[in-house]
């Protein structure tokens, strides 16, 4: 199987499924690689510099998706639709990306106050430079997570990811085990930054050979007057969905961001498949939507819908039962308090089973809908922040905005009900759901049972606030849970059904 998934990463991938897989498995390698860094950070750093550096991960990847204003997925709408020429296209978002990292990097030095007004600490000051050139040199290397996906070279895309994201916890454990202090820590994460962005320009100069020289003012304009609309929109949505940052960070402490970092902990596994779905699935809802064939749209949003329910439903059944036990083995009794924020946070992942993003931009016409509900939904959370963080503190916090996504995904879906004209007869595309619902009911028997005998054979329930005895307990039960999912899916032994729903077979392109 490794072996496979490694020639996909090689090779380009024939299939949708196949280029998902591609995407994903270079993620999955970058995650094994970055799966330790939160576990040894919250071992070496005491709760009040782990939530400071928190605060540095959150305001840069807030920021990183906040300036990008949706310029770089102009990339996936008109490279496929060839509109504009391929280097006028790449150079105007390559230039794009300098100057609003420019821009950012600015702000960062000579104006931070607002920043620092937000996120009431006293210790984030002395970092919002080094934050703002991070952010400068991190935007350089944006382009490499669409652009070669869009030229049909996902394969490309992969093999970046896997070299850039594998090394990520090199340049930020090595300072931290070495020195174990805040700044090398961020020091080493401009390194991977600069490190990033290298890799990424190399790429489009040799490989690609595009440069600054090919910039047309008259493709830019074309591609900002589709993008913006749509960048807007996800700043207001990265505003909604991470609002409980901005409302922590505000009111609380560091240790208290420390607490909601871990109990906001994202899995890797689960966003890096997500987010090589949707940008899979953005270029060809776009040839799909161009050849107005609404019916295989409705059929690419049930087929990934499916695919996804397959690792994402058990996933979220399992860390609910066993949420005190994953906490406990990764970051230590000590973030037990994020125990409630976690379990709610855990129900966002049924926002990321429905590919509404890619199909709302394929609608060009819709690009003003998304802004009106993102701008409406901030105008709720402003109102009713202050309100439910002062009653109910970091778990009403992070509540508000899983509420907000659900909210804002149901209105989606049903804006576009109309426009694709989904039937009764579609539901037949979703009929393999009935094989993720067998496998959970019982994986979740099997995995309750093994649970309330390892806790019977450790002793009192306090036990398990040890690391030790919480990893084994969360080991065990994940081994009997992933099995008796697997035989309750396929309804037997075997792989042939999982392999096949779940697209690790070839499966014919949509």
């Amino acid at each position: 199987m490794l072996k496979r998934i490694l020639r996909r990463i090689r090779s380009e991938p024939e299939t949708l499924s196949g280029k998902t897989l591609a995407l994903s498995a270079a993620n999955a390698l970058g995650m094994l690689s970055n799966l330790v860094t939160p576990v040894v950070l919250v071992r070496i750093l005491s709760k009040h510099d782990y939530g400071v550096l928190g605060m540095i991960f959150v305001i840069t990847s807030l920021f990183h998706s906040i300036i990008g204003l949706n310029v770089n997925n102009g990339a996936a709408y008109f490279l496929p639709r060839k509109e504009l020429s391929r280097d006028a296209t790449l150079a105007g978002i390559m230039a794009f990306n300098l100057v609003s990292g420019g821009l950012a990097l600015a702000w960062f030095v000579w104006f931070p106050a607002p920043i620092e007004w937000l996120f009431r600490s006293d210790s984030l000051a002395s970092y919002t430079w080094m934050m703002g050139l991070i952010l400068f040199v991190w935007n350089l290397s944006r382009g490499m997570s669409l652009v070669p996906i869009a030229l049909g070279k996902s394969a490309a895309t992969a093999r970046y990811i896997a070299l850039t994201e594998s090394t990520k916890s090199l340049f930020i454990l090595t300072p931290a085990v070495v020195f174990g202090e805040l700044v090398p820590i961020v020091i080493g994460f401009l390194f991977w930054s600069m490190f990033r962005a290298a890799v990424a320009l190399a790429y489009f100069h040799f490989a690609l050979n595009v440069s600054l020289k090919h910039f047309d003012w008259t493709a830019l304009r074309r591609i900002l007057a589709y993008a913006i609309p749509f960048g807007i929109t996800g700043i207001l949505a990265v505003v909604f969905q991470q609002y409980h940052y901005f409302l922590v960070g505000h009111h609380f402490d560091e240790e208290a961001i420390a607490v909601l970092r871990v109990g906001t902990a994202q899995l890797p596994l689960l966003m890096t498949i997500f987010e090589s779905s949707l940008n899979i699935a953005a270029p060809e809802m776009a040839r799909l939507q161009g050849r107005r064939d609404y019916d295989g749209m409705v059929r690419l949003i049930a087929r990934i819908f499916v695919k996804l329910s397959v690792l994402f439903v058990p996933t979220l059944l399992f860390l609910m039962l066993m949420a005190k036990e994953f906490i406990s083995a990764m970051f230590t009794s000590e973030y037990l308090a994020g125990l409630p924020i976690f379990r709610i946070n855990l129900l966002g992942i049924l926002t990321m089973l429905i590919a509404l993003d890619p199909t709302i931009r394929a609608f060009e016409q819709l690009r003003y809908f998304r802004l009106k509900l993102s701008a409406l939904t901030v105008l709720a959370l402003v109102a009713l922040g202050n309100i439910v963080v002062n009653e109910f503190g970091l778990s009403g916090a992070v509540a508000l905005t899983i509420s907000a996504r659900l909210l804002v995904q149901g209105a989606c879906l049903l804006r576009l009900w109309p426009l694709l004209g989904f039937k009764w007869s579609h539901v037949r595309w979703l009929s393999e759901l009935k094989y993720v619902a067998r496998g959970c009911v019982v994986a979740a028997v099997g995995a309750l049972l093994v649970r309330t005998a390892l806790i019977s054979a450790f002793g009192p329930a306090e036990t398990l606030s040890e690391s030790w005895a919480a990893l084994v307990v969360l080991c065990a039960c994940g081994a009997v849970f992933a099995a008796l999912y697997l035989i309750g899916f396929e309804g037997g032994l075997g792989l042939g059904r999982i392999r096949a729903v779940s697209g690790i077979a070839t499966t014919p392109k949509p």
